[in-house]
């Protein structure tokens, strides 16, 4: 027959040691906790209602918690410019609401005419040297042609009657 020993076990010594070292705390925490119990109380319903959610989330969660950690770090190196704009931005904001039906109207024909502009995009690109050479002449020529706009419209009919004759015509002119 084997009796237990009088002694407490080192386990039970070290439980009570603990307890001991936590009671000033504990004692600390216990006006914060009365304090936040009604609350934590009525919360009680809602937490157990989003348990099964919040489990489900968890391993979403902790695939996105990279992703999440890159991004604050990206956002609090992008702050300082962020806070240099943000005057700027409240300027805009009239204007840019003001604009927002027109460009909501838009939208539809700019998507149409994205792949267009796509192809257009090396073409345009290898012309833009030129544009900017002719840019000054187009300046230079451009009270004339305001002034001759009027003669050209009254005349545009006439010109599309005589191109036929004019095609038929060009090969003779040219000998």
């Amino acid at each position: 027959m084997t009796t237990e020993s009088p002694l407490p076990s080192q386990m039970h010594i070290n439980e009570q040691r603990a307890l001991v070292e936590l009671a000033p705390e504990n004692t600390e925490s216990v006006p914060e906790n009365t304090e936040l119990a009604p609350e934590n109380t009525e919360l009680a319903p809602e937490n157990t209602e989003l348990a099964p959610e919040n489990t489900e989330l968890a391993p979403e969660n902790t695939e996105l918690a990279p992703e999440n950690t890159e991004l604050a770090s990206e956002n609090t190196e992008l702050a300082p410019e962020n806070a240099e704009l943000a005057p700027e931005n409240a300027e805009l904001a009239p204007e840019n609401a003001e604009l927002a039906p027109e460009n909501a109207e838009l939208a539809p024909e700019n998507t149409e005419l994205a792949p267009e502009n796509t192809e257009l995009a090396p073409e345009n690109t290898e012309l833009a040297p030129e544009n900017t050479e002719l840019a000054p002449e187009n300046t230079e020529l451009a009270p004339e042609n305001t002034e001759l706009a009027p003669e050209n419209t009254e005349l545009a009919p006439e010109n599309t009657e005589l191109a036929p004759e004019n095609t038929e015509l060009a090969p003779e002119n040219t000998e």
